[in-house]
């Protein structure tokens, strides 16, 4: 998601004027490499159409690898020793003052700017966890993974897990080389020092990048996603790329001599490929991350060989001052974004604006800051100590002042009524999600009754079908019947497979199992009536494609995925119908993310919660356009079955101006697609009536 960035030390000279220096010096085209990889994470952060921009971490990685080894393995070739107190006071005074203000400025602007009902919290541990070289660690027990759930959007300082990912880098690596050394100093001649060390890398890189490779494709429930995103086990391997890059620099330099510029294009595809084809479905880091990493060492290795072509277009005097300040930039530009997504929610130019003014707090960071105690050659022994225990204690005492007063907020009246008006569906707090099919599920308390019952009805689909767990639950109850819920996150209930759905271990065909083994368990069951309800209209318009498990045909253009979604409809709608079970289709309510679709009732900041201003709203003829090729597949369907029926709700929770979140003081949605609790008992009128007109006691 984001991104560390490094030093600049002295690296391998490049050639100059087609001559390789005798000495080492700073290259431009590694900052030019640096602008380019936080410019990628800065426009996907600020929701610009940069898919993969993600890939800036791999690239900035592979750049920490590759500087920092040639730092350390020069100094153990003129010296044959590693003066570690110097190295990790270098470390320390680059890193650490920036990140401390940060942090602390961050904190103090989220007890007004983030909402206290989670993302205050998750801030504040993540921010603590940061300033001891260890966010990584807290995020991956948290389970945080994904791109695009609360925990990773509204977390300020989500950011920080790079960092912690670079500095246990900065650990361990260099003791590897010492024991490399060692082991050179023993076994073999002292000159083989670079082909011991490269071994012992390439060891350590192969077996991190199979660690990674596999986890990533294959989560379980101990090392699940979270561990292969954020583990530095598995991020190892992009260093180690880097690494062994300086490792080669002699060889490489001498090999590549004729073939930097195809070197250069590739490198440029390939960064380019990964920014534009990767996205939030794409299983990262994984194999996948090879891409990005093989370009940027591509890139590098080219720079080792010439100051020409694309290096020379890196090292353009622009691209050099992004790459001088880009740690900054790095820094502040993540949570200004946060801030302004929570104030404006579902409005990319002001994600732009809060990126593109980021670089304000930056310039001033790197001009007050990060350079004056960089450079400070006074800042040494004890000094470096007190300096070094400052930067930690200030932020942590910040974050540890904002859970305070989140726990403060949680006691104010306006909060503790907000935190009602968007408490969770109650089927959640059941456990009545899975996408294990209706028959084969774990016993659990996901049916309502009452005595001596006409019949049971069931609400299946995803969790568009969960929103409605409420006013079914009454509805059905005061009618006389039982309610189970049985809903999957994202399985639509549809004959139909959906690939590559926007959000990390989503899986179709299990998605798919949900419904085609729950039938047989419906069909014995007999139920009065099996509502359905589901997300159809991001389904059919929203990003991946579907396919049709029968003839294998598959869509991506709305158009042809809805007619999958007519086809998978109606498979679904016979075969109920031949079992004599009437079926009520429910259509999608009101899909509010065409405008707004980082819109949450829950990331609300604080200060928009005291003045009652946390709704949005979209044209209600924005909202029909949008819902309407998947509203007419599902019209298409229920004409080809006798006996299916549908709901509609969209003049309930719109007027015929617009579809708002709020109504008369009630917050009727939790986010852009789902309901809220009250919202969605607004409807059990409409529920009472649709199940007596469509039940059938049993």
């Amino acid at each position: 998601m984001a991104n560390a960035l490094v030093p600049k030390p002295g690296v391998p000279g490049a050639l100059q004027g087609g001559e390789r220096q005798a000495k080492p010096g700073r290259r431009a085209d590694i900052q030019g490499l640096r602008a380019i990889a936080v410019l990628l994470v800065v426009a996907f952060h600020a929701g610009l159409p940069v898919p993969g921009g993600f890939i800036g971490v791999d690239m900035f990685f592979v750049i920490s690898g590759f500087v920092i080894a040639g730092m350390l393995l020069r100094q153990l070739e003129q010296t044959a020793k590693l003066g570690f107190a110097s190295f990790y006071a270098r470390r320390m005074r680059r890193l650490l003052p920036a990140l401390a203000l940060l942090t602390a400025v961050t904190a103090v602007a989220s007890v007004f700017l983030l909402s206290p009902l989670g993302p205050q919290q998750l801030t504040a541990k993540t921010g603590i966890a940061a300033s001891l070289f260890s966010a990584n660690v807290q995020l991956s027990r948290a389970g945080g993974g994904g791109y695009f759930d609360l925990a990773t959007e509204t977390n300020a300082l989500l950011h920080t897990w790079s960092l912690s990912v670079e500095e246990q880098f900065y650990l361990i690596f260099p003791a590897f080389l010492v024991v490399a050394s060692g082991f050179a100093k023993r076994v073999t001649a002292r000159r083989s020092l670079r082909r011991t060390a490269a071994a012992f890398v390439l060891v350590a890189t192969a077996a991190s990048l199979a660690l990674s490779g596999y986890l990533t494709s294959h989560p379980s429930d101990r090392l699940g996603s979270a561990f292969a995103f954020y583990s530095p086990f598995t991020r190892a391997w992009e260093f180690g790329v880097g690494a062994l890059l300086a490792l080669g620099a002699p060889t490489l330099i001498r090999l590549t001599l004729r073939f930097t510029a195809p070197y250069s294009i590739v490198g440029v595809a390939l960064i380019g490929f990964g920014a534009i084809r990767f996205n939030g479905a794409t299983a990262f880091p994984g194999f996948a991350a090879l891409v990005p990493v093989v370009g940027t060492a591509l890139l590098l290795t080219a720079g080792m060989s010439t100051n020409r072509g694309v290096s020379s277009l890196l090292g353009m005097r622009p691209a050099v001052w992004i790459g001088d300040v880009s740690y900054g930039w790095y820094l502040w530009h993540w949570p200004l974004i946060v801030f302004a997504a929570a104030l404006r929610p579902g409005n990319t130019w002001v994600l732009v604006g809060a990126a593109a003014g980021s670089l304000a707090p930056t310039w001033l960071s790197y001009r007050f800051v990060e350079n004056p105690i960089r450079f400070n050659d006074r800042l040494t022994g004890r000094r470096v100590i007190y300096l070094v225990l400052v930067c930690i204690a200030v932020p942590i005492a910040a974050c540890v002042g904002l859970l305070f007063a989140n726990k403060a907020e949680a006691r104010s009246e306006a909060v503790r009524s907000f935190s009602v008006d968007t408490r969770p569906h109650g089927e959640g707090k059941r456990g009545c999600y899975s996408s294990m099919p209706i028959g084969k599920r774990p016993s659990t308390d996901c049916t309502w009754s009452v005595e001596q019952p006409r019949g049971t009805i069931y609400l299946v689909g995803d969790s568009n079908a969960a929103q409605f767990s409420e006013p079914v639950t009454a509805a059905a109850n005061q009618l006389g019947y039982n309610l189970t819920v049985a809903v999957g996150t994202g399985c639509s209930f549809a004959d139909v497979v959906r690939e590559s759905a926007p959000a990390v271990g989503f899986d179709g065909p299990a998605c798919h199992r949900f419904v085609t083994e729950s039938i047989p368990a419906l069909t014995a069951a007999r139920p009065a009536l099996v509502i359905i309800a589901m997300s159809s209209s991001q389904v059919v318009n929203g990003p991946g494609y579907l396919s049709d498990p029968h003839s294998g045909e598959t869509a991506r253009t709305p158009e042809a995925k809805a007619k999958l979604w007519e086809n998978g409809l109606v498979s679904v709608f016979d075969q109920l119908a031949d079992a004599k079970i009437p079926t009520l289709l429910i259509h999608a309510v009101p899909d509010l993310g065409d405008l707004a679709q980082d819109w949450q009732a829950e990331a609300c900041p604080a200060v928009r919660i005291y003045t009652h201003s946390c709704g949005t709203s979209i044209d209600r003829e924005r909202v029909d356009r949008q819902q309407q090729p998947a509203r007419d597949a599902e019209i298409r369907a229920l004409a080809r079955v006798p006996g299916a029926a549908s709901g509609d709700f969209t003049s309930d929770l719109c007027s015929p101006v617009e579809c708002a979140t709020d109504r008369h003081g009630m917050s009727m949605y939790l986010d852009a697609t789902h309901l809220s609790v009250d919202g969605a008992l607004t409807l059990t009128d409409r529920f009472h009536q649709l199940i007596s007109d469509h039940a059938a006691p049993r």
